[in-house]
């Protein structure tokens, strides 16, 4: 979402919906989440690894950009990951 009007917003999110893309980002720290009510997949444990291994390649080498070929659809757990990193990170900045 790059625009927050709400015809934007109320038309990315029904499209998204329609598309089973339940997840949409606003920014790096902002995910919005529709409930699709029904089982999408989207928290299998070779999902939560893509997007473990996306984390790991960002602290190596720097974001990725949206159109590149390591660039994933917003999710939940991107943001955890990149929460976690973030705290890790201070906390051996700290010690």
């Amino acid at each position: 979402l790059t625009h927050l009007n709400e015809p934007s917003v109320l038309h990315t999110l029904q499209r998204r919906y329609d598309e089973d893309s339940i997840y949409t980002s606003t920014g790096p720290q902002i995910l919005v989440a529709l409930n699709p009510f029904k089982a999408t997949g989207l928290y299998e444990e070779e999902m939560m690894g893509e997007y473990a291994d996306l984390g790991e390649w960002e602290q190596n080498f720097g974001p990725v950009k949206q159109a590149s070929d390591r660039s994933l659809p917003p999710h939940v757990f991107r943001i955890a990951d990149n929460s976690f990193r973030s705290m890790m990170k201070a906390l051996h900045a700290d010690g």
